[in-house]
């Protein structure tokens, strides 16, 4: 309780500097298995240090990759998602990284059985990469679209996704 007073009574940017500072630390002294077991934590802390040095936006961005690879491989299909749409949403992802983000949102609602939400996700974001020029993203949205296209009796719509 007595941290948290003092915690409080910093200004805002000396509160984001200490974020910073704690990300600086865990960086340099935890092996990389470490780091990736506290990947979202060092997310957290970038998306507060990122208020006092915008540098820290490239940081929260990567630890909210490896939280939302990690989370998926370790059976965390909930925690990868959260991942996954923050990165999707983050306003300082490049457009690629958002598409690709968007990409493992769907598949993850599929896997959870989101299967509605992630159909309609999985078409846009096919339009989205072909406009955008991403062709093996666009292709990658379709492979994933068309098992839930045929599970659903859209055959047709399952073999144009195909081709």
């Amino acid at each position: 309780m007595l941290r948290e007073a003092a915690y409080g009574l910093h200004l805002p940017s000396a509160r984001a500097a200490l974020h910073g500072s704690v990300v600086e630390i865990l960086e340099s002294i935890l092996t990389p298995a470490e780091r990736e077991n506290v990947a979202g934590e060092l997310a957290d802390h970038c998306r507060i240090s990122a208020q006092a040095d915008p540098g820290f936006h490239a940081r929260e961005l990567h630890w909210l990759g490896v939280h939302g690879k990690s989370s998926r491989r370790q059976g965390h299909p909930q925690q990868a998602l959260d991942a996954f749409r923050r990165i999707a949403e983050h306003k300082h992802a490049t457009p690629e990284t958002r598409l690709k983000a968007r990409l493992s949102v769907a598949e993850l609602q599929s896997y959870v059985g989101l299967e509605a939400a992630a159909m309609e996700a999985l078409g846009q974001l096919a339009d989205d990469a072909e406009e955008a020029g991403m062709e093996t993203l666009q292709a990658d949205a379709l492979c994933s679209w068309a098992p839930l296209l045929l599970a659903r009796g859209h055959i047709e719509e399952s073999l144009e996704a195909l081709h």
